[in-house]
């Protein structure tokens, strides 16, 4: 016989959950790497805590880069032809190649641009 969430005791809508979300540059464990960990705390609809990271975002863009920010880490870009970038946290980030950068920035990072 099934067991039913009923039969677990506790209403799943009462059970604190972490989920968490992994950003990767792909899927080849040898070349590829994780650039971002969020993660959320919740019960229910109930969000009391909310961490997100940027790791090792390192990456090579050949045309153009839309690079946003919105927790803590540094990334560098290279992009020829134009860059938006958007900053909420406290990372910071260098794009070479000598695109056109648009900046917009409500955080405590800095933009570099050459």
């Amino acid at each position: 016989m099934q067991r039913t969430f009923d039969d677990l005791g506790t209403p799943l809508s009462d059970v604190t959950f972490c989920v968490i979300d992994l950003e990767t540059t792909g899927g080849d464990r040898n070349n590829d790497y994780i650039t971002e960990i969020g993660a959320i705390k919740m019960r229910g609809a109930y969000r009391p805590l909310l961490v997100l990271s940027m790791l090792h975002a390192e990456f090579l863009v050949a045309e153009q880069a839309k690079i946003s920010i919105a927790g803590s880490g540094d990334v560098k870009a290279h992009a020829t032809g134009s860059a938006d970038v958007s900053i909420m946290g406290s990372g910071d980030v260098e794009v070479s190649g000598g695109a056109k950068c648009k900046v917009s920035k409500a955080g405590s990072g800095d933009v570099r641009c050459s």
